[in-house]
Order: structure tokens, then sequence, then C-alpha cells
């Protein structure tokens, strides 16, 4: 059982690949018993994934990945950072700070606002979801099924 939560977890992930924010949106966002104050997020932005990392939230968008961390404007990831898309389909934090951003054009990691990699990349397709469990493994699922990163290469399931 103890070999199936991370499973589970990463097949909860894999709902709908959108997170739409409500008409209304809330004025605080709470993650790590932080709370940080919401900017407005650009009208035009759908909202995909959104992480805590650190002393930052990351959010991913498809127009780039916006994070937030000093209480003021967001900064706003793209290819001119580094990035291989800016249409950002799934973020996940590490235990180690770094961030794995997902994109249309392949993966990154993202530690504060700077982007490095790319990062080691599924083999799924086009990913929708990804999760990192507490023993630092990564779980991403995606048209093709689901899989996961123990830190060496991908294990493929499906």
């Amino acid at each position: 059982m103890r070999r199936l939560a991370p499973l589970l977890l990463a097949l909860a992930a894999c709902g709908p690949s959108t997170l739409q924010l409500p008409a209304t949106t809330p004025a605080e966002l709470r993650a790590d018993a932080t709370v940080r104050p919401i900017t407005t997020l650009l009208d035009l932005d759908s909202v995909r994934d959104v992480t805590a990392g650190g002393e930052r939230v990351y959010v991913a968008t498809d127009a780039g990945l916006l994070v937030y961390g000093d209480g003021g404007a967001p900064t706003r990831l793209g290819t001119d950072a580094g990035l291989p898309s800016a249409d950002v389909r799934a973020v996940a934090a590490d235990a180690r700070g770094r961030v794995w951003v997902v994109t249309a054009g392949g993966w990154a990691f993202v530690e504060g606002t700077t982007v490095s990699g790319p990062a080691p990349a599924a083999p799924l397709g086009a990913t929708t979801a990804l999760a990192v469990v507490d023993d630092g493994t990564v779980w991403a699922c995606g048209h093709e099924g689901v899989a996961r990163f123990g830190g060496e290469d991908w294990e493929g399931f499906g």
C-alpha cells in the first residue's frame, strides 16, 4: 500500500488540466502556513497549476510562469527568461527548492526567478500534471499514462 500512495496521488492530479479562477478571486493565497496577497492575474491568462516553493508561489499560465515572492507585482517568466515555451502546463516544487516546470516546448527547472535546464522530460507525450512526494520522487501524468522519476530515469506505467 505504501508504494501505491504516490501513484494514487499522481492519478488524483490527473484531473482537469486547467484551473480557472472564479470571477471573484480571493484577496490572499494560503500556502505553507504563509498568507500572500494576490494581485489580479491578467484577464487573458488561463491558470493551469499552482505550487509553493520556499518563499515563493508559482502560477502556471498559458502566457508564462508568474512568480510571486516579495509582496509586489509578480515576475512573469517566459522564453526570454529561458523557458522552452511561454505556454506553461504544470509546476511542482521539490524539497531542494527547485520548481519543475512543464511547458508546451519542453521541461525546465526554476529556482527563485532563474530558469535552468532542460529538466528530464517524462515519456508521456503531453504532460498534464506533476506531483513531488516527500521522498523526492516526481510523479507525472499525461496523455500516454503515468510516470515517476526517482533521480536517475523515468519509469512509465501505462
